[in-house]
């Protein structure tokens, strides 16, 4: 069982459950989702971007709610955000 982390609470899935793909089965297997805060570090005329990652993300989420949480990390952070990315890692097969 894995613990993951939705807008719904804290649930406990069997990670088979979390090889689907929307759209079919003859699309390739999303392996994990991860959400990425890029921070500007530097300054608007000299920009140095920082990532932040943060991993598990449950692949049925939404785009909006990923940019939504990810917004509502970002407040936490003293940098100014440039970037909200959604990360699909995808196994295409041997």
């Amino acid at each position: 069982m894995i613990t993951i982390i939705t807008l719904e609470g804290v649930v406990e899935r069997d990670p088979q459950e979390y090889k689907r793909v929307k759209g079919g089965d003859t699309m390739a297997n999303i392996k994990r989702t991860k959400l990425v805060l890029r921070f500007n570090i530097g300054t608007e005329d000299a920009p140095k971007y920082k990532d932040v990652t943060y991993t598990r993300v449950a692949e049925e989420a939404s785009d909006d709610n990923v940019k939504t949480v990810g917004n509502a990390l970002a407040a936490l952070y003293d940098h100014s955000l440039s970037d909200v990315v959604r990360v699909n890692e995808v196994s295409l097969g041997h």
